[in-house]
């Protein structure tokens, strides 16, 4: 996993910055495409990151927070929410109240040949510095066929309601239709949609009010 980490601290770095020059705040609750520079494009791609989607979250709630996860099906069914192994399943969601930041989600493009498993990172990045989870998936080599698809303009966040902000789908036998993100925001609609799939990974968040 030491591969990941270096390159996923080479993005947080190059974003930090960025991050206090965001424009103002939103009128509302929303995420959207981080708009990179060109010096951070072309530092990505030339440190080989393809698997990644970068996002800027604006809350304008004082009483919210934003909760993210991953998501993984096989065959339609879903095996489990990826989390970074504690006892809850879910006490490392972020519950973070800046109220504009990054969010990151990546997976490892080309692990190596003798490795078992695939890395995943979340990071929230802001002005002040960046957090960070980690977590492992088996290497699904068999998988001939991949397409990423990832949101293409700003959503409003509604508390408790999930939408799905990215996407990565594979497949044996490398046949992958196009597919719309719009249609994969509940359980029911992915569940129907990746049924012919063998692997698929969604990125989610849902706003949530503090108590």
């Amino acid at each position: 996993m030491k591969k990941g980490k270096n390159i996923l601290l080479i993005i947080c770095l190059c974003l930090i910055a960025s991050c206090s020059n965001q424009g103002e705040t939103a009128k509302k609750n929303t995420i959207k495409p981080a708009k990179l520079t060109k010096s951070e494009a072309g530092l990505l791609e030339a440190v080989g990151i393809e698997k990644q989607f970068i996002f800027d979250v604006q809350l304008t709630e004082k009483s919210s927070y934003l909760e993210y996860w991953v998501d993984h099906y096989e065959k339609g069914k879903k095996i489990e929410t990826l989390t970074k192994g504690s006892e809850t399943g879910t006490e490392w969601r972020k519950k973070d109240e800046n109220k504009k930041y990054k969010i990151i989600f990546y997976k490892e493009s080309k692990p190596d040949e003798n490795k078992k498993s695939e890395d995943f990172f979340i990071s929230v990045i802001d002005e002040s510095g960046y957090t960070k989870m980690d977590f492992e998936v088996p290497v699904s080599n068999q998988n001939s066929g991949e397409l990423s698809v990832a949101i293409q303009e700003s959503k409003q966040l509604q508390v408790g309601k999930p939408i799905t902000v990215g996407m990565i789908i594979e497949s044996k036998d490398g046949r992958i239709e196009a597919q719309d993100i719009s249609h994969y925001n509940s359980n029911a609609e992915i569940e129907k949609k990746v049924k012919k799939y063998d692997q698929a990974y969604f990125f989610r968040v849902k706003l949530l009010a503090n108590k």
